[in-house]
């Protein structure tokens, strides 16, 4: 889980997001859901559908 976790924060700063509230939900080393609430470096929200899932696909 630790790894998982540490990837997809890694990812979302180098697509220049960052986390600023997040949950996630285990039972022993198997995580079953993990959410962010994320903002683009520079404050903004996504600017574009195209966007969002450009993050999805990549988180």
């Amino acid at each position: 889980m630790p790894k998982v976790l540490y990837d997809t924060i890694c990812t979302l700063t180098e697509l220049r997001y960052f986390v600023f509230h997040g949950n996630f939900y285990a039972d022993g080393a198997e995580a079953y859901q993990m959410e962010f609430w994320i903002r683009h470096i520079d404050g903004s929200r996504f600017k574009s559908d195209a966007e969002r899932q450009k993050v999805i696909q990549f988180s």
